[in-house]
């Protein structure tokens, strides 16, 4: 990961994550080296610091990134380091078992605007907005008969 990015490790250090074994890296990728400044200028902060996480779970390993500027990486560095040391194994059947909502294409039947067709279709409220933006609309948009529409549903 650090070559296909083309990082420039800085420190690493192995680390258990909830019982998993991984490494911890903070890496620099750095301009590359026709468009450096002159040597002596060369101390300054890198153009994107990265800390990566990678976690074993079995055979199966997990690469975690939290990349900022190289000047900002200290403001964003305890909240990349708090996510990756709080991975946990994802257990819960019902998160496991969830099945993708699927867009659908729906025929109004009547002139009616695109809030009265969502509602029609069964769309939860705290969803009109959201259609509406699906579908390129204001809420308040007027729609002919046999206007064609997305829906989301599972």
């Amino acid at each position: 990961m650090v070559q296909q990015f083309k990082l420039q490790p800085v420190e690493s250090k192995q680390v258990t994550v909830n019982s998993f074994p991984a490494i911890a890296i903070v890496a620099d990728q750095v301009a590359d080296q026709q468009q450096q400044q002159p040597q002596q200028q060369q101390q300054q902060a890198p153009a994107v610091r990265t800390l990566i996480y990678l976690i074993q779970d079995g055979k199966t390993i997990y690469a975690m990134i939290g990349a900022s500027s190289g000047p900002d990486f200290a403001t964003y560095f305890p909240t990349f380091s708090s996510s990756m040391q709080n991975f946990r194994r994802l257990t819960d059947a019902d998160k496991l078992n969830r099945q993708p909502e699927r867009i659908r294409i729906k025929s109004v039947t009547s002139a009616t605007t695109l809030s009265q067709a969502m509602t029609r279709f069964q769309v939860p409220n705290d969803r009109l907005e959201e259609m509406a933006i699906l579908n390129g609309m204001q809420l308040t948009d007027r729609l002919t008969a046999g206007t064609l529409i997305k829906v989301v549903a599972k």
